[in-house]
């Protein structure tokens, strides 16, 4: 999503293969505020669309639900197989985690509701809009991020989506340098600014293309998202 015009400087991480930097983001983290503001506007716009204009009505055992059209794409194609049970108020649809082979690659999970993955689906980049913004690696990171959407733990955002990220070892090596901190057995890094501020280096990896990101597990319900400050604060 970036343009050869963008991509005159190159960012060296030590441990980590040069990337591109994306223009949304400087040392600073001024330059593309703006650009990142009416992106994140746009993809807003887009999930109200989606969900409000054109709903796709998928056949469960859950009644009135609507799947947003990007969802039922993947739930058509196999990516997403619909795991809903009996007597469920919401579907539940599910992805196997990656499998991977190479030593230099690690998988990490993030928790995140509808807007924010619009914003990452049409700029994949995650957007600067909460205030720790939790990444937690591997099979305890899954089941850590699921917690969110599970009911097990609380937060004001409405997630709605898990989504896996297949990322450079070292990469994750140097973010959680930066900052770590146990989450119920899982090891998170913050990428905010409440956080570990790596959010940067996130982005600048996601742009290059360095690696790759699929929504792994969806909780549809047929509810109005809670407003903002019922629950833990956003993450």
């Amino acid at each position: 999503h970036f343009g050869s015009s963008h991509c005159q400087n190159i960012v060296h991480i030590e441990g980590v293969p040069s990337v591109c930097a994306a223009r949304a983001m400087d040392a600073e983290g001024q330059e593309g505020i703006a650009e990142w503001t009416d992106t994140a506007a746009r993809a807003e716009s887009e999930v109200a669309y989606e969900l409000a204009s054109a709903p796709v009505k998928f056949k469960t055992k859950v009644k009135g639900v609507k799947l947003l059209p990007h969802v039922q794409g993947l739930v058509e194609s196999g990516s997403l197989v619909d795991i809903t049970y009996d007597g469920a108020s919401a579907i539940w649809l599910s992805a196997d985690s990656t499998a991977r082979s190479d030593e230099a690659l690690t998988v990490v999970y993030r928790p995140m509701g509808d807007a924010e993955y619009a914003f990452l689906r049409e700029s994949s980049i995650l957007p600067d809009t909460q205030p720790y913004q939790t990444i937690v690696e591997d099979e305890g990171g899954r089941v850590y991020a699921e917690k969110y959407l599970r009911g097990h733990k609380s937060v004001d955002s409405s997630p709605t989506t898990v989504v896996e990220f297949v990322v450079p070892r070292a990469l994750i090596r140097r973010l959680f340098e930066m900052q770590s901190k146990n989450e119920d057995g899982a090891i998170s890094h913050g990428l905010g600014g409440k956080g570990g501020r790596g959010l940067r280096l996130f982005n600048e990896s996601l742009a290059s293309g360095e690696f790759s990101f699929r929504i792994v597990l969806v909780k549809r319900l047929n509810v109005v998202p809670r407003p903002a400050g019922h629950g833990e604060p956003r993450r």
